[in-house]
């Protein structure tokens, strides 16, 4: 209750959560609207990445305990997944769940989440103190759709990652292919 992003959650339980989180998005797909879980794997009791580097050190056995309505929002069909800013030391010592290719790779073979993966704002100061590009890293460690206030600049470090062969051309597509499909979904397709 007292961090700083307990008055943007439900305030019950994580079953009560999981329970609360299934159900609106099943009701989101039945009036097709797309959902976003986030911000993965959850702020705990963390600071304010718009402000401040915030770091988890729990261990994979705690932080998978914490990922109960993730779990839920994915097996209720979850169009998107957010991941936070947050450097969580199970999956990376440095570099912030929405860098690390760890991270993602949990998401995708752990957790099963086959859906567009996406940045938080990536020019939050949590994020800005630990890189000043972290564009081609968003790309590279497993991003879909990133968001920033500074597209211009975010196009040209992902297109010179792609011809320094940094990002290979298939991750591109891949993130395509999953942002067409959703796409298709809006359309009835």
């Amino acid at each position: 209750p007292n961090s700083f992003i307990y008055s943007r959650t439900l305030g019950v339980s994580i079953d009560e959560t999981s329970l609360a989180i299934a159900a609106m998005i099943k009701t989101m797909k039945e009036a097709n609207i797309l959902s976003c879980l986030k911000h993965f794997p959850g702020y705990n009791d963390n600071v304010d990445t718009h402000e401040a580097v915030a770091v988890d050190g729990s261990s994979i056995t705690e932080l998978t305990k914490r990922l109960k309505p993730f779990q839920a929002g994915i097996r209720a069909g979850a169009s998107t997944l957010m991941v936070s800013h947050i450097v969580i030391k199970a999956f990376d010592e440095k570099l912030p769940a929405s860098l690390s290719a760890k991270a993602h790779e949990f998401i995708r073979r752990e957790l099963g989440f086959q859906g567009v993966i996406i940045t938080d704002d990536l020019q939050m100061k949590g994020l800005t103190k630990i890189t000043d590009d972290p564009f081609a890293m968003a790309v590279t460690s497993g991003n879909d759709l990133l968001i920033t206030d500074d597209p211009t600049t975010a196009l040209e470090s992902i297109v010179q990652a792609v011809k320094d062969k940094t990002i290979d051309e298939s991750q591109i597509d891949a993130a395509l292919v999953r942002l067409f499909k959703l796409k298709a979904t809006l359309n009835g397709d």
